[in-house]
């Protein structure tokens, strides 16, 4: 240790001799470290995590595609009838369900605040599943009309808006105007990561509370040409993307046939895995900035290899001492290197410290 610690006051010491080749070294490997460690923690957090569900890669979205709207819509969010003959019919999922999104005014008495609200039928919990950590989740008769009048509440809403009340279950809370009791609060680590624009879900927006999405006969006959939900299931286990489209494909011609009038529209769907989803169009970019930043952190390295280089040259004479005097070909390259570890190090330590603050940066400024 009493050696480190030498070594250390005499590689400060010589750089210190050099203060602009030691700041121009520290600073270029700080600005490579820090750009490298950003964009890869923003690669990792969008396309390598795992989503934050148990079976997430059995999670997929699910869309339909209307062949006579193709050109201006390649895909359409869900039709509330088609959904309800997918979830009857279907032998190759675990639970379905289908949800939109939208800002409604909730709180106690007078003290409402305007929060994005989550509609959803009650098959969201067994197709995330995800228990409450209060509470229960609503039933499926609670998704009938006269009965929809429950809300769970996420967990930031429970913790900002009532104070983490732990009694906060069987309150009644004001939800658009209306009284719904609260049946439960929700994890932490609910996300949905996808926007869907047709369908008003959008990721940017915190979801503050979910309630029932219900449908009376007569709502469902005003929805039959109608694709405004998003959907999401989850597949048996085995089952694999390609089977469970082939199996919705095969109803969605069923449902076709039964089509007529106004109504008439030849129907396909189109299953993507909720990881991809979430990727989206940005896996390209993404690898791209991390190429071009790992390259930038290449051509630091070298550049700073080669003011090295160039250093241990201009030091021969005091290596060639050293050598006469009797040092050891290890101390020798302890010699060497001790400068280059003192300037790593301090590259390191900065270049982390930059990257601290450029990941909040990119949370805030970019897309979500």
């Amino acid at each position: 240790m009493r050696g480190l610690i030498q070594d250390l006051r005499l590689a400060l010491r010589q750089l210190r001799r050099s203060p602009g080749f030691a700041i121009t070294a520290v600073l270029t490997l700080a600005l490579g470290i820090g750009a490298t460690t950003a964009i890869f923690t923003l690669v990792y957090d969008v396309m390598l995590r795992p989503l934050p569900y148990s079976h997430a890669e059995q999670l997929v979205e699910m869309r339909e595609v209307v062949a006579e709207f193709r050109d201006a819509y390649p895909t359409l969010p869900m039709n509330a009838n088609n959904f309800f003959t997918w979830q009857k019919n279907s032998r190759n999922f675990e639970a379905m369900s289908v949800m939109t999104q939208g800002a409604m005014p909730l709180g106690v008495g007078d003290h409402a605040l305007e929060t994005q609200v989550l509609s959803a039928t009650p098959g969201l919990f067994r197709v995330l599943t995800m228990k409450p950590i209060l509470g229960r989740a609503f039933t499926e008769q609670e998704s009938q009309r006269g009965q929809d009048h429950v809300v769970e509440l996420t967990y930031s809403t429970w913790k900002d808006q009532f104070q983490g009340d732990p009694q906060i279950v069987g309150r009644t809370i004001t939800l658009n105007g209306f009284p719904y009791t609260v049946v439960g609060v929700m994890p932490d680590n609910l996300h949905l990561g996808f926007n869907d624009d047709l369908s008003g879900i959008s990721n940017g927006k915190q979801i503050g509370a979910i309630v029932p999405l219900s449908f009376s006969k007569e709502r469902l006959e005003e929805v039959v040409g109608d694709f405004n939900y998003v959907g999401l299931g989850l597949l048996k286990d085995g089952v694999t993307v390609k089977q469970a489209n082939d199996e919705i494909n095969s109803l969605q011609q069923m449902i076709t046939k039964g089509l007529s009038g106004d109504n008439s529209a030849t129907l396909s769907a189109v299953l993507t895995p909720l990881q991809e989803k979430m990727v989206g169009s940005n896996r390209t970019p993404l690898l791209i900035l991390l190429g071009a930043v790992v390259m930038l952190l290449l051509v630091g390295c070298v550049n700073i290899t080669n003011l090295l280089l160039a250093r241990a040259t201009s030091r021969r004479q005091q290596m060639a001492v050293a050598a006469a005097l009797g040092a050891r070909s290890g101390e020798l390259v302890r010699l060497a290197m001790r400068e280059t570890v003192v300037l790593a190090g301090f590259g390191c330590l900065l270049g982390l410290l930059l990257a601290e603050l450029l990941v909040p940066a990119m949370q805030h400024y970019m897309p979500p």
